[in-house]
């Protein structure tokens, strides 16, 4: 691994700034990204390989990109795109607070919800999607 202080990581680090920033305003994460980086690097690798040689194999790229050998599988041999963006949790909490009828009011829109108390609405309303965030 190259020194941390490098310049070619310097420059990689002054590159991705303007990247996340798109990602964070775009709703997107870091494991969206993660996924779309692996497929560019795999596309970029075969395009590199390509270039010197005929024999473009999930191995290679996998030893050019560093990508896991079943990630380089998959994307190279079924010529996988990203799948859809995963919604990020709080996303998904805001969808089912304001799709969930228990937590509509008389007039069927979204209420505030109790947020106090160990055993709160709100509570309620994050472990309806996730078991693995505190409240």
């Amino acid at each position: 691994m190259p020194d941390p202080q490098s310049l070619e990581l310097k420059c990689l680090r002054v590159m991705l700034r303007p990247l996340v920033r798109f990602c964070l305003r775009s709703k997107l994460t870091f494991t969206d990204a993660i996924r779309v980086l692996k497929v560019v690097f795999v596309e970029v690798g075969e395009e590199e390989l390509r270039k010197v040689t005929d024999k473009v194999n999930v191995s290679r790229l996998s030893l050019l990109t560093g990508v896991h050998r079943k990630d380089v599988d998959d994307i190279f041999h079924e010529k996988r795109t990203p799948q859809t963006y995963s919604v990020s949790i709080a996303a998904r909490v805001v969808n089912q607070w304001e799709q969930d009828r228990r937590y509509h009011n008389k007039s069927g829109k979204p209420r505030p919800l109790t947020f106090q108390g160990e055993n709160n609405e709100f509570r309620r309303l994050v472990e309806s999607v996730s078991t693995n965030l505190n409240a």
